[in-house]
């Protein structure tokens, strides 16, 4: 995540350094590269790292997903409809809860992101498209 941030920092502060030409400047490059710098980190860490990488276990009974602060289980019988939402959102409705679960594509590789949406499908379940993850 340090790499994508400076990457993005660079290239705004370079972008911005030819949106104003009149005020270009070193001081005005550093500022806002140091400014989306610590926009991203600051993004990335309410977004996941304070909670950390979501671990999603499977087995016969249960879907398992948790992080350091929560544990969601959700049993293979209560699992009703599955919603994708482009391909970094699956909402997961059960028979039982009012909202549907949100498992997000956040800190999975794409192998492994494919992996959890091919065990889904292995268990009979059919993907509905969905706009919203609201």
């Amino acid at each position: 995540m340090i790499v994508m941030a400076t990457i993005g920092a660079v290239a705004i502060a370079i972008l911005d350094c030819f949106k104003y030409p009149q005020q270009r400047g070193l001081l005005r490059f550093v500022c806002v590269g140091a400014g989306i710098f610590v926009a991203a980190l600051a993004i990335f860490w309410f977004r996941s790292a304070r909670t950390g990488c979501q671990t999603v276990i499977v087995d016969e009974q249960s879907l398992t997903v948790e992080t350091k602060t929560k544990r969601d289980v959700m049993p293979w019988s209560e699992l009703a409809e599955i919603t994708q939402v482009g391909d970094t959102v699956l909402k997961l409705k059960s028979r039982n809860a009012r909202e549907p679960f949100h498992l997000e594509n956040y800190g999975f590789t794409q192998e492994q992101w494919d992996t959890i949406k091919n065990i889904l499908k292995s268990r009979g379940f059919e993907f509905k498209k969905g706009y919203s993850t609201l």
